[in-house]
């Protein structure tokens, strides 16, 4: 059993101008991004080269915070957005692992109860729950960047890559929904147990399958290819002496 300690959020403060643990977790996740791409970058198969991945990361970057909020406002607080259009622009988050890890520091997005005897309760406010926060920087985090490291390590078909990441981002999702408590303004949608995160993921989920057969059957055509064009060309014709 462990309980919650009840975390500051706000790591460091300069004057009136406070930092908090949510906002150096998301810059640390770009600086990881940032290292890991610059090293996979080197390889000889690599479709990005060093000197662009600095571009990549800040427009990936860029993207996840206005996309992450812009994504949240439209589903999760249109009226607000209605009401009040320039809360658009109040504070985003993005990132997987450590913006998670930033979600249990800041004591938010909480899992269902569960036994206080369970080993992985956390007391919480007096209630046992599922960590779900850690559950998501586990899968999303560790187990999803450590699969498409390894998968990268040889060369792999065009969009393999973003499809295997779509696919098992999708599934994680929505393997977490089943014990994690829904967003207030949605609730549950059907059955006692469908949520709009899982809704939301299954077209992820679709989309990765898909990108990998098409990666698959593009590299099966270009195999296919060069196999005819290497028998067109016929045999090597033998240096004289």
């Amino acid at each position: 059993m462990f309980h919650y300690p009840d975390f500051n959020p706000v790591a460091f403060s300069i004057g009136k101008l406070a930092v908090r643990w949510y906002g150096i977790t998301y810059l640390v996740a770009f600086l990881v991004c940032w290292l890991g791409l610059r090293a996979r970058a080197n390889v000889p198969w690599s479709k990005v080269r060093p000197l662009n991945v600095d571009d990549v990361v800040f427009y990936g970057a860029l993207g996840a915070i206005v996309g992450g909020r812009v994504g949240y406002m439209l589903v999760y607080a249109h009226q607000e957005l209605f009401s009040d259009p320039l809360s658009l622009f109040t504070g985003c988050a993005g990132g997987i692992f450590f913006v998670r890890v930033g979600n249990f520091i800041n004591g938010e997005l909480w899992g269902k109860t569960t036994s206080p005897d369970a080993p992985w309760a956390v007391i919480v406010n007096g209630e046992a729950r599922h960590a779900s926060q850690l559950y998501e920087a586990f899968l999303e985090g560790l187990v999803l960047c450590t699969v498409l490291w390894l998968y990268t390590k040889k060369p792999r078909p065009l969009m393999a890559c973003s499809g295997l990441f779509l696919l098992l981002y999708g599934a994680f999702r929505i393997l977490v929904e089943f014990v994690r408590v829904p967003d207030e303004q949605m609730g549950y949608l059907a059955l006692g147990w469908v949520t709009t995160g899982m809704l939301l993921s299954i077209p992820m989920v679709i989309a990765g399958a898909t990108l990998l057969v098409l990666a698959q059957l593009r590299s099966s055509e270009g195999g296919a290819a060069a196999r005819t064009a290497e028998t067109a060309r016929g045999p090597m014709p033998k240096k004289a002496g």
